[in-house]
């Protein structure tokens, strides 16, 4: 089979960096090429035992190739982007209602309960569809806001992000969204943060 490497931070998405997250925060000091094969196969279209059976001066060639994972990646900070046809956005964080913020504890409690990362439920939150509508008094003004949260939509949304957001824009929300100084967000970078400093 031909494998294909993710070459940089661009084409890495949540679900592969939530994945690329636990291998790096594994205890393998003493078994660098299986650490290595879990990263390759993370960020390629290859399964663990497929890397395991190329020869090594191409096994070589993919580790420099994936050489970009030690870099941070640079931010990309939008107020709005589009994923399948679809234009969303970032809600403002003083206008969050209770009722979010219950939603986004009660996410972090069960992350912490089953080690299952909840950072895709997070962003489905603050992430939504653009709802346009035309000022009621200047009719050529255009009004853009964020869909009404419903937990109905949460899942699929946060499936969505785990397959398309990527990471660069990732990280430039979490940036964005720490200068806000929203306390509850700041367990979410914590992954990043960590993986940064064990690099």
């Amino acid at each position: 089979m031909k494998i294909e490497l993710k070459e940089n931070w661009n084409q890495v998405t949540l679900s592969e960096y939530l994945e690329y997250d636990k291998i790096i925060k594994q205890d393998l000091a003493s078994r660098p090429h299986h650490k290595q094969c879990l990263i390759l196969s993370c960020i390629s279209n290859a399964t663990y035992e497929d890397i395991q059976k190329i020869p090594k001066s191409i096994y070589s060639q993919m580790v420099d190739k994936a050489m970009f994972l030690t870099v941070p990646p640079e931010m990309s900070v939008q107020d709005e982007f589009k994923i399948n046809g679809v234009d969303y956005m970032v809600i403002d964080h003083n206008e969050m209602s209770v009722g979010e913020s219950i939603s986004m504890e009660q996410i972090l409690i069960d992350e912490k309960e089953t080690g299952v990362s909840g950072l895709a439920k997070i962003l489905a939150i603050m992430i939504r569809p653009i709802v346009r509508s035309v000022h009621p008094e200047f009719k050529d003004k255009v009004i853009s806001t964020p869909e009404d949260f419903d937990t109905d939509k949460l899942e699929r949304r946060a499936n969505l992000f785990l397959e398309k957001l990527t990471v660069p824009y990732l990280t430039g929300f979490l940036t964005a969204s720490l200068a806000g100084e929203v306390p509850l967000e700041k367990t979410i970078k914590k992954s990043l943060e960590e993986n940064q400093s064990t690099q």
